[in-house]
Order: structure tokens, then C-alpha cells, then sequence
């Protein structure tokens, strides 16, 4: 089997208005993706995606697109998607970065390799550990009377958890957790997310807060993800789940967090790991 095209489709996903995430660094209000088909002279064909958000990826469609057609495309006709390892360790030497472009072409070449083999993916990475995964939803970082109508609407929708974006200003942070809460009540886990926007003072401060007042779930990436020796400091000073997020885009991060004791959960993707293979690298290091 040999790739012999390799197509693109830009997509945006508008979110509901009542649904926008804010957040400390902006809004969150559409869903950008380039969406991957990897054609072969056997008429399988593959899908991946590319998340395209500048702000958290670092790509959009026109940076994918253009390393695709230009660069990554050209060197993978000709290859057996079927070899998925070999050909993402050769189209990551051909463009620096760019991880959620080449991971991208990773699902789709894995995807080709369920298909030809009849099974799916999950069976071919070894079977299922679980039958079931529990969601929770996001609540945006807006005034507190409006998180808490938000976090009553997802609870009607039956999620058990929620997060609350903070890291803007404690204490309004602090006020909106509060609100979730007596919104909520006790059955429903709380957990915060500052997209390390918080210092460690600040981190430490409002999360013990929101322990005794709150009774907050976890705290997710309370500092910045430069050093992770702040985000170490945090989890020493606190009783909550630390979770690292933007701390870790690649094995080596993950790595690093653990190694420095910085988190007790790391968040996987499978565009910022690298691929499926990469997000199951990082998951072994959890």
C-alpha cells in the first residue's frame, strides 16, 4: 500500500453563545480545525485533524496547509502509511515544531492501518482498559451569577464534573468558584482551571481558599509552564490534585513534571503529544 495524495478541508465549529469559553488570556468562540485525508492506491483512506488555534497550538489553517502541500506531503507519497512509527519520526526531521500539523498525519496514517487490518484502533493498541469515560465541562470565567447558571444547566445536562476558568484576578476567581458551588451543591466535584496565569503566591493563596470554601476537586495548571519548579512549589503547599496541562506538550515535558514532582495529573492530548504513539508515550510516563 502507497500514499498517494494527501487532502485538506478547513473547519470552523461555532460554539453556542451561551456556551463561549473566557478565559485570562481572551474568548473562546469557535473551533477551528483543518481536517486530514490521506489517500492510498488501495482506496483506503485515512482521517486526522489539526487543531488550529493559534493561542493555544501555536497553528492555523494556513501554517498547516502550507507545511503540508509544501513540505510534509511531498516527502510522504510514495510510503506505506501502514508505517506509522517510521513515517512520523521522518516528516517531524522536516519541519521544526508544528507538532499539531504532524500529528495529524499520524492519526490518519493509524486510521489506514485500523482499516486495512480490519479492526479498530483501540483493539490494535492492545484492547480496552474501560467501557466507559466521565466528562466534565468547562465553565467560562465570566461574572459569578452567570457561572452559576452555566454550571446549573450542565449538571441538568448530567455532568458530575465541572471546571472553572480562573487565573484573571483572585478574587473575583475566589467569587466565582463560590458561586459554582452553592449553585451546584455538595454531590458535584468543582475543579479550576488558571491556565497558569497565576504566580505561585497567588496560586497557593486562592487555591487553599477554595479548598476550605469551596471544596474544590483539583487546580489545573495554577502557574506558568516555563518553569516547573514553581508548579512543584504549589502542589507542596496544597491538599488538591494538581494537574499540568500547558506544562506538557511532549514526552520530555511530561518527563520533566514528573521527575520534579510538579503535578499529580497530566493532561494528554493527542495533537500536542505527537500523535497517538507520542499521547501514549506521555500516558506511561502518568
Amino acid at each position: 500500500m502507497k500514499i498517494t495524495s494527501i487532502e485538506t478541508i478547513p473547519v470552523l465549529v461555532p460554539i453556542k453563545p451561551h456556551l463561549v469559553i473566557r478565559f485570562s488570556q481572551g474568548v473562546h468562540r469557535a473551533s477551528p480545525f483543518l481536517v486530514v485525508k490521506i489517500h492510498t492506491d488501495e482506496g483506503i483512506v485515512g482521517l486526522g485533524e489539526v487543531s488550529c488555534t493559534p493561542l493555544w497550538s501555536g497553528e492555523d489553517h494556513f501554517t498547516a496547509k502550507h507545511f503540508i502541500y509544501g513540505t510534509l506531503a511531498p516527502a510522504l507519497i510514495g510510503r506505506d502509511p501502514r508505517d506509522v512509527t517510521a513515517n512520523f519520526t521522518f516528516v517531524d526531521r522536516l519541519v521544526a515544531g508544528n507538532i499539531f500539523t504532524k500529528s495529524a498525519l499520524e492519526m490518519a496514517c493509524w486510521d489506514i492501518l485500523g482499516k486495512a487490518a480490519g479492526l479498530p484502533l483501540y483493539r490494535l493498541l492492545g484492547g480496552p482498559l474501560r467501557d466507559r469515560i466521565p466528562l466534565k465541562f468547562s465553565i467560562s470565567g465570566t461574572e459569578p451569577n452567570k457561572a452559576a447558571e452555566l454550571a446549573r444547566w450542565a449538571v441538568d445536562q448530567g455532568f458530575r464534573t465541572v471546571k472553572v476558568k480562573v487565573g484573571a484576578d483572585p478574587q473575583s476567581d475566589i467569587a466565582r468558584v463560590k458561586a459554582v458551588r452553592e449553585a451546584v451543591g455538595t454531590g458535584i466535584r468543582i475543579g479550576i482551571d488558571a491556565n497558569g496565569r497565576w504566580s505561585v503566591r497567588e496560586a497557593v493563596s486562592a487555591i487553599r481558599t477554595m479548598e476550605d470554601e469551596c471544596g474544590i476537586y483539583f487546580a489545573e495548571q495554577p502557574v506558568s509552564a516555563l518553569d516547573s519548579t514553581d508548579m512543584a512549589a504549589v502542589r507542596r503547599a496544597v491538599n488538591v490534585p494538581i494537574i499540568a496541562d500547558e506544562s506538557v506538550f511532549n514526552l520530555q515535558d511530561a518527563m520533566s513534571v514528573a521527575r520534579n514532582g510538579a503535578a499529580d495529573v497530566l493532561s494528554v492530548y493527542v495533537g500536542k503529544g505527537g500523535g497517538i504513539g507520542g499521547a501514549r508515550k506521555m500516558a506511561a510516563v502518568a
